[in-house]
């Protein structure tokens, strides 16, 4: 699997369409977000043979959500809890769409 750091990106609107979501600033607790929403979205990515990842940025300044597709590693920048429910949903649907 190649490193994120050698990944190309993909622009936002590919795949699972990452970018920002929401301003800067604010922590995120994945602790806080549903254990059916973060369930569902495993499913949906590894089903359509993807790959997902949470951590923050190499220098620790914001959270995201990785998502390895095609090769490539797509990522969604978060602010808050909300964010990162907004960003897991969309990212959700994707994969399900992608599941033939």
């Amino acid at each position: 699997m190649p490193s994120s750091r050698n990944s190309p990106k993909l622009k936002s609107g590919t795949r699972y369409g990452g970018g920002t979501h929401g301003g800067a600033g604010r922590t995120v607790s994945y602790g806080e977000i549903p254990g059916d929403l973060l369930h569902r979205v495993i499913i949906a990515v590894t089903g359509a043979g993807d790959a997902v990842t949470f951590g923050r940025t190499s220098e620790r300044g914001a959270y995201y959500i990785g998502v390895l597709a095609d090769g490539a590693l797509e990522r969604f920048y978060l602010d808050s809890c909300e964010a990162a429910q907004d960003a897991l949903r969309d990212i959700a649907e994707a994969g399900e769409a992608l599941i033939v």
